[in-house]
This record gives C-alpha cells, structure tokens and sequence, in this order.
C-alpha cells in the first residue's frame, strides 16, 4: 500500500512538472513549428508509456500483495483451527487432572485408615490394644443422642401443630422416634 501510495506521489509530480513545462512552451509567442509538434507528440507518447509502465508496476505490486494477504488470511485460519483444537485438548487435561487428584485425594484418604487399621490390629496381635472407649463413654454419647432424638421429637410435635394437614406424615415419624427412644431406655 505505501509503495503504491508513493508511486502514485511520483506520477502527478512527474505530471505537473510536465504539464508546467507544457504551458511555458504554449505561453511563448513562438508561432508552433512543425519541430515543436514533432517534440510535443515524442513529448506525449513518452508520458503514455511512461504511465503504462507505471500502471503495470503498480498492478503487478497489487497482485503481489493481495496474493500475501490471501497466504495471510489462510495461515491466520489454521492458526485458529490449531487453536481452537489446543484450547479443546487443554480443557480435556485439565478435567483429567482434576479427576486424577480427586483420586490420588481418595486414595491418600484410604491409605491412611488402612495404616491405622494395620496398626491396630498389630496392636491386638501382640496384646498391647487398648480400646479407646469405655462403657462409661459409650453411655454418654448415647444418652446425647438420646437427648437430640427427643429435641427433635418435640420440634415435630409443633410442626404437627402449627401444619395440621402434615400431620398424619410427621406423626409416623414421630411414633418411630418415641419407639427408638422407648427401646433404648429399657
């Protein structure tokens, strides 16, 4: 584009500095010659071909650059494709990797309570496991649960309350809590 813009500059300089001389010859007073139309015809067929070549310059350098924007436009194209086809692959690696880790976390998970179990039962083996609870420690955390069934027996009895249509659903519930309760006290 600049190189046609400057060939385009040179031809109207070229044309004005001609056409200038032109008419300082056309202002003179000097009665035209059959020389002097010689001249001015050599004049004017130098200036065509001059152009035309100039024209064909400036055409072939269009050609030129329109087939570099064509290569252009086609590697820009699979440079896209390509991208799109990286962006897809990093996607699916990075799913597979989060997946991976999720594993490598479970699996790390079930190491540990497997060592623990391990020594544990080495424990036992050589006789030196003691149970880290007692009767008296499993009695608390059962009479703590005992007391949450009952909390939540009770928030029942005023949902049953407060929805009369829910009732018959909630009371179900409820006769198996108080049955649970009943069983454990005894």
């Amino acid at each position: 584009m600049i190189l046609q813009r400057d060939s385009e500059a040179t031809v109207a300089r070229r044309e004005s500095i001609v056409e200038r001389r032109e008419a300082i010859l056309n202002c003179s007073q000097k009665p035209n010659s059959k020389f002097d139309v010689t001249l001015s015809i050599k004049h004017l067929q130098r200036k065509i071909k001059d152009t035309e070549k100039n024209m064909t310059e400036c055409e072939k350098m269009s050609r030129d650059l329109m087939e570099d924007r064509d290569g252009l436009s086609q590697r820009l194209e699979r440079q896209k494709v390509l991208l799109t086809q990286l962006s897809g692959a990093i996607s699916n690696m990075e799913s597979e990797l989060v997946n991976l880790q999720d594993c490598k976390d479970r699996d790390l998970v079930k190491l540990v309570t497997l060592q623990n179990r391990i020594r544990k039962l080495q424990a036992v083996c050589k006789g030196s496991y003691k149970p880290l609870s007692d009767c008296e420690s499993v009695e608390a955390a059962l009479k703590v649960q005992l007391e949450h069934v009952k909390k939540y027996c009770n928030t029942l009895h005023q949902v049953c309350a407060a929805f009369p249509p829910h009732r018959l659903p909630l009371r179900k519930l409820i006769l198996t809590l108080e049955a649970g309760m009943e069983t454990q006290n005894q």
